[in-house]
């Protein structure tokens, strides 16, 4: 009778543990990655993933420069780029689009001298021809539509890659029970 018990724990176990086997994906070389070391420098270091190898990731930081080894003991965390930001094209195009929205205002409202009293000193401050009117319309549209740019843009995108080669990870699955996760990197 003592038996049953263990017997039964050892026939659940595998329904209540999901276990998965997966290959942790490391950078590839020639990548972009942000490496954080804090033992080996005090910000994230950014670059082109040259090597790596048991004891160290060598990175090319710019064109021109040395290459930059890390210890693997020191690195916390890899980030691998999956895009590259595209805040400056956002720029552009809102540059574009402000300086084309300033030129149609400028056509559209200039010269439009109607509600303006017919005293000469008022006139002058207060009619302008379409020149002028394009002139200020775009003093104001054109940073509003580049800084519109700008935030409308995503930035670079970033992926947390893993250099361990064991990694388990336990969580509660759905539905009740435990979910453990083992990660082995050949």
């Amino acid at each position: 009778m003592t038996r049953l018990p263990i017997i039964l724990v050892a026939a659940l176990v595998p329904l209540l543990v999901e276990v998965r086997v997966a290959r942790a994906e490391e950078p590839a070389s020639g990548s972009r990655v942000r490496v954080t070391a804090p033992s080996f420098s005090g910000k994230r270091l950014v670059g082109v993933l040259v090597g790596l190898d048991e004891t160290t990731l060598t990175l090319q930081r710019q064109e021109g420069t040395g290459s930059l080894q890390v210890p693997r003991a020191a690195i916390t965390k890899i980030e691998a780029s999956r895009h590259r930001s595209r805040k400056a094209r956002g720029a552009g195009i809102g540059l574009l689009v402000g300086l084309g929205t300033a030129a149609v205002v400028g056509l559209a409202a200039g010269e439009n001298c109607g509600a303006v009293p017919e005293d000469e000193y008022l006139r002058r401050f207060f009619c302008f021809d379409r020149g002028d009117m394009a002139l200020l319309s775009g003093i104001l549209i054109v940073p509003a539509a580049t800084l519109l740019g700008v935030v409308a843009s995503p930035g670079e995108k970033w992926e947390v890659s893993t250099t361990d080669r064991l990694r388990l990870a336990v969580a509660p699955a759905r539905g009740g029970g435990v979910r453990a996760a083992l990660a082995i990197r050949f």
